[in-house]
């Protein structure tokens, strides 16, 4: 009836509602009930076993959207690494091609000093076999000198090229990591907040019982065999029944019936 439902429309109680930090779901009665806790919930279902079918379909969506979530940040992880990996094989690829280059460029100089000195050392050899073997010791110790210092600059040089492509690598290699690392972290603070999200739906839901409505003054007939007695027909004249109360029971007899 609509006046057992009228105590729930009470100003206290829809405050209340109103304050709470999460959101409330009301299924009082029937599709034909209606009562003010139904107006300022948050979502208001027709009876009670829609609610819990709204807060499993909510549960689902959820985990569906966290699983979502999770396959999204697994795949743009893998296209991150897959794109720094391509990126330092490409740095590689070039600080190799590079050092390479510039190896071929010092083994030309080397070449061009060799010969250089080849014809200075001639020329110089056949002007001191000319003068004197003075002069043929001057010459030969020029040309050793300056083979000396053609090796000793393309060395050097091949030095600098590898020390740069290396640290060059090293450098991508730690951003390659760190990238990485950020995306793993996003992902399991998406995991671990919908994980809380669920446990929190899940104690909301067995929260809820016939217990909590026994101990506002309800009251639960049963008949010989212990199944609730819902109806008015139910129940015959000397029958008898047992009434539960939120702490005990007492037995009881049908004396007569009044419509």
């Amino acid at each position: 009836a609509v006046n057992d439902l009228a105590w729930l429309n009470d100003y206290d109680l829809a405050r209340l509602i109103c304050e709470l930090p999460v959101p409330v779901f009301t299924g009082i009665g029937h599709e034909r009930d209606s009562t003010v806790l139904d107006e300022v919930a948050h979502t208001r279902f027709d009876t009670p076993s829609k609610v819990i079918a709204g807060i499993e379909q909510l549960i689902v969506r959820r985990t569906r959207e966290a699983l979502g979530a999770y396959e999204a940040v697994v795949q743009a992880a893998e296209l991150a690494v897959q794109k720094a990996r391509a990126s330092l094989e490409r740095f590689d690829a070039d600080a190799r091609a590079s050092a390479a280059r510039q190896l071929e460029l010092a083994r030309r100089m080397s070449l061009e000093l060799l010969a250089a000195v080849k014809e200075v050392s001639v020329a110089t050899v056949h002007e001191a076999k000319a003068r004197s073997n003075e002069g043929l010791t001057a010459v030969q110790q020029g040309s050793i000198q300056a083979l000396a210092g053609a090796r000793t600059e393309s060395t050097t040089r091949a030095e600098f090229v590898l020390e740069r492509a290396g640290s060059h690598v090293l450098r991508v290699r730690v951003e390659v990591d760190a990238s990485f690392s950020q995306v793993s972290q996003g992902a399991r603070r998406v995991v671990q907040d919908a994980g809380r999200q669920s446990e929190a739906l899940v104690r909301e839901i067995t929260g809820q019982g016939p217990d909590k409505t026994l101990g506002r003054g309800f009251a639960v007939v049963r008949d010989d065999a212990g199944k609730p007695v819902t109806r008015f027909e139910q129940v015959t004249p000397g029958q008898g029944v047992s009434v539960q109360f939120w702490d005990g029971s007492v037995g009881a007899h049908v004396n007569g019936k009044q419509t």
